[in-house]
């Protein structure tokens, strides 16, 4: 059986704390051990057949996870995990606000689609509460209280008839992944 099992992501609303816990302390170690291999990971198209052949080769090259243990997860949100622990790498002890608010000087990516102009809308008109939001554990009620602070400029983000997903793994990655293309935007050249 392969290490890595990708589920759909709507799994991720109804998996228990500790699971959900398990794929953040995944991501934490592959960026501690490896962090050329997240950094390459997050340069790839989600979830597809590069993605999945580079995961589940950091996998068996780095230990993360106990012999002959497996770990299900939706790429989307082992993706978001991944950004995740490398902004809390890069920006110990937390990410200042200022890094995720709009910047002229930056140079951000366009949007590949919905859930990523959703993630940058939201990460850049409330940086300051989604700094709140990562120094939260997941599956917690401290988390819950983050994302119940965050849901009017969540809303505000939406395409006309979208609802809001209540999916709080699936929210906190889609939004780790804008954070972390959002920092890693490069510098625009002579301002």
């Amino acid at each position: 059986m392969s290490p890595i099992v990708l589920l759909p992501l709507a799994a991720a609303a109804s998996a228990a704390p500790d699971a959900v816990q398990a794929v953040h302390n995944f991501s934490a170690c592959l960026v501690r051990k490896a962090p050329a291999d997240a950094y390459g990971l997050l340069a790839i198209d989600v979830p597809g057949p590069v993605y999945m052949a580079k995961l589940q080769s950091a996998v068996k090259s780095h230990r993360c996870l106990k012999k002959g243990a497996s770990l299900r997860a939706d790429g989307l949100l082992l993706a978001g995990t991944l950004a995740e622990a490398l902004l809390e790498t890069k920006f110990q002890p937390s990410i200042p606000p200022e890094q995720l608010g709009p910047d002229a000087q930056r140079a951000l990516p366009a949007a590949q689609n919905e859930r990523d102009a959703f993630g940058q809308c939201t990460v850049l008109r409330a940086p300051k509460a989604i700094t709140s939001l990562f120094a939260t554990a997941p599956a917690t009620d401290r988390e819950t209280r983050a994302f119940e602070a965050l849901k009017p400029t969540m809303s505000s983000c939406l395409k006309r008839n979208q609802k809001l997903n209540d999916n709080h793994p699936a929210l906190r990655s889609i939004l780790a992944l804008a954070a972390w293309r959002i920092v890693s935007a490069p510098r625009r050249a002579g301002r």
